[in-house]
């Protein structure tokens, strides 16, 4: 099975951890299987930081929530909409900020 529906059919578990504030003990566990390791080049290790902290993210908010979608659904979410539109997000925000930054020192 998938993550999202490990996360679905465990949720009191999960629920309870978000409730008590313990977390902190699923990320722990998480970025050690999907983080990154010390065998990684740079760029590998970037990544799979980036997509394990992000997906991370996702799972608590939709723990907040109180899991109201199923797990296809996130799991469909975070694949045609998060990590895609995230990263053209913050593609065009860093390219907008190259561009004024160099009109910036242009026009000194």
């Amino acid at each position: 099975g998938s993550l999202f529906s490990h996360l679905k059919e465990n949720a009191d578990f999960y629920l309870l951890l978000k409730r008590q504030n313990l977390m902190h003990l699923f990320l722990n566990v998480f970025i050690e299987l999907c983080g990154a390791r010390a065998e990684d080049d740079n760029m590998w290790a970037y990544t799979k930081s980036f997509i394990a902290y992000g997906t991370y993210g996702w799972i608590e908010e939709w723990l907040a929530r109180g899991m109201q979608e199923s797990a296809e659904t996130m799991a469909a979410l975070l694949t045609a909409h998060g990590v895609k539109s995230f990263l053209f997000l913050c593609g065009h925000k860093i390219q907008q900020f190259l561009v004024d930054e160099v009109r910036n020192l242009l026009l000194k």
